[in-house]
């Protein structure tokens, strides 16, 4: 069934929404913004409606067809101007799901008190992608050997992204045969990436050198499979950040929060000072040009990670190129422009994080309601689902091997009882069990029907 979706907000934020949200087929996507040149321009690169006015006034969101819309998300860049609209989407055009943009810390320590799904709140999800980026990059200081690193079944599994090399264990055998070279592996491979392309893996697969590899496996295993994977498998001592904006401040203090050393470059003297004087943390803070190449080659010394977040993609690009030159072996640039995403990878820079995959697997698995506990999304190209098996569901008592899913799709893993439990083509699912699935972005529709409640509406 068609799902019609109302954007407020045309900026970064709402216009790379609108365009990951459009390429969905049974999605049908409304922007309005005030500024008629960003409208125009989303409309020449998106299937998507625009409107040009004010978020605030019911004639415009009337006119944008607000009481048809199943969803409302307002992505501005003011947060009182997001609850307002919410507001307005609720009383007047009794909007069924609203979304808003918050960049408070207060209100986003409230956000179960103050909001969510009783009828009552002015909102049912409050995003943030400046926190989610954060938490996202604080993963992959945590664990530097991976791109990406996802925490599903309450903590138990991990689904984390690497970039094979030469003198990984695994390089070379196909995966049916690890087993009998390595011992039971401790993970299971569900997608892989050769330059732009994906494979879902089968037994025959072979992994090569730079393939990008995601895998899950078990939260406490995770030493183990970084180890065969060829990885580091502790976590980074010494950071060097650029950017010391919102994102880069709360960056720098998670960090030191967590024992990691810290140097951030700001160009902006009273940024550099605020960010100073606000931070109970120690950390040091170098006043200068992240693209001045002899300031970073002194400031890299000793560094296990460079992370770019200025507020401009070209710049983190180029900082991260620099970055790498000046000897940090593991590079992090902030992307918000998703044209950006593949050039960043092609030049070098490591991890291209894009704020948009982030906010987008939020909202999908909103609009997805039932037994659907997590979504990720890789690379637009294919989706992560954590579901969980419901008692008297049609897969209870169904094994691995007979799930009648799309070709192509990997069951990644299976907790049971608060206990991850090896997946194999004979392990029989059981009520209560969240079953970890990876298909390929045409086919999540299907997979999603799997876990469908007698008269439930998931999709």
């Amino acid at each position: 069934m068609e799902k019609r979706i109302l954007i407020l907000g045309a900026g970064e934020v709402g216009a790379n929404l609108a365009l990951s949200l459009s390429r969905n087929r049974d999605i049908m996507v409304t922007v309005v913004d005030r500024n008629k040149a960003l409208c125009a321009d989303l409309a020449e690169k998106a299937d998507v409606a625009t409107v040009a006015g004010d978020v605030l006034r019911p004639s415009v969101l009337e006119r944008a067809g607000a009481h048809e819309m199943e969803t409302v998300i307002a992505v501005t860049d003011n947060e009182a101007v997001n609850l307002v609209a919410c507001r307005l989407a609720r009383a007047i055009f009794h909007t069924p799901t609203t979304v808003a943009r918050l960049e408070t810390d207060e209100l986003l320590e409230f956000a179960d008190e103050l909001f969510g799904r009783d009828g009552a709140g002015i909102v049912d999800l409050a995003i943030s992608p400046e926190r989610e980026v954060v938490q996202a990059i604080m993963r992959l200081v945590m664990t530097p050997g991976a791109f990406e690193v996802q925490y599903l079944a309450d903590g138990l599994l991990a689904l984390i992204g690497v970039r094979l090399n030469v003198g990984a264990y695994i390089l070379g055998h196909a995966l049916r045969d690890l087993p009998a070279l390595l011992g039971e592996l401790p993970f299971t491979v569900v997608a892989v990436f050769r330059g732009e392309e994906i494979e879902m893996p089968t037994g025959r697969t072979v992994l090569q050198d730079d393939d990008e590899v995601y895998f899950i496996c078990p939260v406490d295993q995770l030493p183990r499979a970084m180890g065969l994977m060829g990885k580091p498998e502790h976590a980074a001592r010494s950071v060097l950040i650029a950017g010391g904006g919102q994102v880069g401040a709360k960056l720098a203090q998670q960090c030191r929060e967590q024992g990691v050393r810290v140097t951030l470059v700001e160009l902006d003297e009273e940024r550099a000072r605020a960010i100073l004087d606000a931070s109970e943390e120690d950390f040091t803070v170098v006043m200068g040009s992240v693209l001045d190449e002899k300031l970073l080659a002194e400031e890299a010394h000793g560094k296990d990670l460079f992370i770019s977040v200025t507020d401009r993609d070209e710049i983190n690009i180029f900082s991260a190129l620099l970055g790498k030159r000046s000897g940090i072996r593991k590079t992090v640039a902030l992307v918000n422009n998703a044209t950006y995403m593949h050039l960043a990878r092609q030049m070098g820079v490591d991890v291209p994080l894009s704020p948009r995959l982030i906010t987008v697997s939020q909202i999908l698995l909103l609009m997805r309601e039932g037994l659907i506990a997590a979504s990720v999304t890789l690379r637009e190209r294919a989706e992560l689902l954590e579901g969980v098996i419901s008692s008297g569901s049609s897969l209870e008592g169904v094994n691995i091997a007979a799930l009648p899913v799309p070709k192509g799709t990997v069951v990644g893993g299976i907790v049971r009882a608060g206990i991850s439990i090896p997946v194999t083509g004979a392990t029989t699912l059981q009520a209560d069990d969240h079953l970890l699935i990876v298909t390929s972005t045409k086919n999540v529709a299907k997979v999603t029907e799997l876990f469908r409640l007698e008269g439930g509406d998931l999709w």
